[in-house]
């Protein structure tokens, strides 16, 4: 019985060893996919001012901000439009509007934000500068309240930021126009950003 065992035994390690030799000799193939998600950058809330008589022969200087129907926010939220925008129509100096926007990452993946793109109907020279701040996880939600062109942009502002999954940020955006003949003006303002990888 003790030989038959031993038998057994060695013929069941004999047909382990040659299967496990064969398949360390064949070339194995996996096929893996990895999903790491999908970046997702919205504009949450904007606030759009116009700074008014910036030039001396206006006598005073005034922030007003533009109609509610005259801006939205793209279907996919990644795009601010403004419709009829008028720079100011008596002053032969640039007119400078300040844009303001919430934007949250509602993807998977941190996200770095340095600067945007900008599109105007009718083509026009804009020199455009970039004021960042937080990132925040919850406030401030909403700030928006009583602005005052002269005091932007806000002190602690940086020049890009990262924004993890779920965090927001402020940006405000100064953007000179150089006088225009017809006094209106379509704007497109998209925020650009790429995926950060902190290592």
């Amino acid at each position: 019985m003790n030989k038959l065992y031993i038998e057994f035994i060695v013929l069941l390690s004999i047909l382990f060893i040659g299967t496990a030799y064969s398949m360390y000799l064949e070339k194995l193939r996996v096929n893996t996919y990895i999903y790491m998600g999908d970046p997702d950058l919205d504009i949450e809330s904007y606030k759009v001012l116009i700074k008014c008589c910036s030039c001396s022969c206006c006598s005073n200087t005034c922030c007003k901000g533009i109609e509610d129907s005259q801006v939205n926010i793209s279907i996919d939220n990644h795009t601010l439009i403004i419709k009829e925008l008028e720079p100011c129509s008596h002053c032969h100096h640039p007119s400078i509007i300040w844009v303001g926007l919430i934007l949250k990452n509602n993807g998977k993946l941190p996200l770095k934000i340095n600067e945007t793109i900008i599109t105007s109907n009718p083509s026009v020279e804009i020199n455009t500068t970039y004021y960042l701040y937080g990132p925040y996880k919850t406030g401030p939600l909403y700030p928006w309240g009583y602005i005052n062109c002269s005091k932007l942009p806000y002190s602690g502002y940086n020049n890009s930021i990262i924004i993890d999954p779920d965090y927001k940020a402020i940006i405000w955006i100064e953007l000179i126009i150089e006088p225009i003949t017809n006094n209106i003006l379509d704007l497109n303002i998209t925020p650009q950003y790429i995926i950060w990888n902190y290592s």
